[in-house]
């Protein structure tokens, strides 16, 4: 979640500092970022160009793991991408940022894994997914596209590791 966070940990820093950093971190509160979380409300201006970004996810997805049936890997990226901008929208709020994790699993976790998704295929998925969302919204405002990046920079991290 530091990408989210007011501050980032230093390149230059050695792997013990950074490892004792990451123990305070965890030791402690997170400051989120707050005029980011208010920026990312506007994510939900990539829903005008789901049809695009839906047939280009779902064919590269196809074609990396043709096994998979194309209308599952479509119904999936529809369960993904609402979720996602659906989760991005609320997280202005602070109960919203309460249910974060707990959101990614009801919303976007279990009904993948339902699916049959395996970690494998998962992990390919949301990796298309990012990268295509970024060409698309590379094509809006620069700093709604910088804001996609680093809102899904941290929700595949979180994932992720979660998707087991």
């Amino acid at each position: 979640m530091k990408h989210w966070g007011a501050g980032e940990m230093s390149k230059d820093a050695s792997e013990k500092n950074r490892m004792e950093i990451l123990e305070k971190e965890a030791d402690s509160d997170i400051d989120l970022d707050r005029d980011f979380l208010a920026d990312v409300c506007e994510i939900k201006l990539i829903t005008e160009r789901e049809k695009e970004f839906r047939t280009s996810v779902c064919a590269k997805v196809h074609k990396i793991i043709p096994e998979k049936p194309y209308q599952e890997i479509e119904s999936s990226f529809k369960i993904f991408f609402k979720s996602s901008v659906s989760i991005s929208s609320g997280l202005h709020r602070s109960r919203e940022v309460k249910s974060f994790f707990v959101d990614l699993t009801e919303k976007i976790i279990e009904p993948l894994k339902q699916a049959k998704w395996s970690k494998k295929d998962f992990l390919i998925f949301i990796e298309t997914y990012d990268d295509i969302g970024a060409h698309i919204v590379s094509r809006l405002d620069s700093r709604i596209c910088e804001t996609w990046k680093r809102y899904n920079k941290g929700i595949m991290l979180c994932l992720g590791f979660m998707y087991l």
